[in-house]
């Protein structure tokens, strides 16, 4: 019996946490590039390695030769991958991290930056969202729904969660565009009576529609990966862009340091003349060329469709 290979196998989806390793940019998108003034640290190296002949040469030129192809810090690189990680972010109105959501009331031993990313305010209630079996919209990318809770005039009349032990009445319908519904299989294990008529009776049929103010919904959004549906990855397509659109800041960075920003110099001893040319013009770098090729990758993405396959289509009830 074969086994058959994996979609998954093929890496048309990557971790999201590859597309900030400066590493990996380096081996991918700027193989035998100098990062930096290659020529005088060359030169530096040379005079070293003599200097330092009888203490280990081969190994003092081995540690200066990587700071030549990495003079532009790691850190510098990894700044810029975030940058445009960022951007995607933007793009696509999708978390590219995990982004853990607490809705109000927070509970105390709760901190934020530290336990939790984001609170959310609690959403409306509405008769026709009710009917179709208590529908919740939340914002696009949803990976779970930890706790749902109801407040009618500031009282919690519902909550659904673990502790509650009513967590499996809570399903995640389409979690790339944030619709959920309550399948309430008991419907007494749901009311919460404190000191007044607040059951399920009274919230959905005697007041007013809609109610402001009544959903509290705990969530996590995050990015999820079409094929296998893969959470923390990024497909490599959208991993491509977010490379090419931070190369074309680091290689230009890179052209002015080894050109120290001059396009020519000349030298002339006695009727004898010597002219270089480092690069094109002071707008047109070392790196142009492999910058150019970057620009015009980023161009061939059709954000709209993207957006559309990673969001999904939400249809709404009126």
């Amino acid at each position: 019996m074969t086994t058959r290979p994996t979609y998954e196998a093929l890496g048309l989806s990557v971790p999201v946490t590859q597309v900030i390793d400066p590493k990996l940019w380096m081996e991918r998108y700027a193989w035998g590039v100098s990062m930096g003034g290659g020529g005088s640290l060359v030169a530096r190296a040379k005079a070293i390695a003599v200097a330092q002949a009888g203490r280990g040469a081969a190994a003092v030129v081995e540690k200066i030769m990587e700071r030549v192809f990495n003079e532009i810090p790691p850190r510098v690189i990894q700044w810029h991958l975030r940058a445009a990680l960022s951007e995607l972010e933007m793009k696509l109105g999708m978390p590219m991290g995990l982004e853990i959501v607490k809705s109000d009331p927070v509970d105390a031993d709760e901190r934020l930056g530290e336990t939790y990313d984001r609170a959310a305010a609690r959403l409306p209630y509405t008769h026709a969202e009710a009917g179709a079996w208590f529908r919740i919209d939340l914002p696009p990318g949803v990976i779970r729904v930890d706790r749902v809770r109801g407040y009618y005039y500031g009282t919690k009349v519902w909550e659904l969660s673990t502790t509650q032990g009513t967590d499996n009445m809570i399903r995640l319908e389409w979690g790339r565009q944030g619709v959920m519904h309550i399948l309430p299989i008991n419907m007494q294990a749901i009311i919460v009576t404190q000191g007044g008529n607040y059951g399920i009776w009274h919230t959905i049929h005697t007041h007013q529609s809609p109610v402001p103010d009544f959903w509290s919904v705990d969530y996590v959004r995050g990015p999820v990966s079409k094929h296998g549906g893969a959470v923390g990855q990024l497909e490599a397509v959208l991993a491509h862009w977010v490379y090419c659109t931070a190369g074309q800041v680091i290689l230009s960075m890179a052209g002015i340091a080894a050109s120290k920003g001059l396009a020519s110099t000349s030298l002339s001893i006695d009727g004898v003349s010597r002219s270089v040319g480092l690069q094109a013009s002071a707008i047109y770098g070392l790196n142009s060329a492999l910058e150019h090729m970057l620009d015009e990758a980023t161009k061939r993405i059709d954000w709209k469709r993207v957006r559309a396959q990673k969001r999904g289509l939400r249809l709404r009830m009126y």
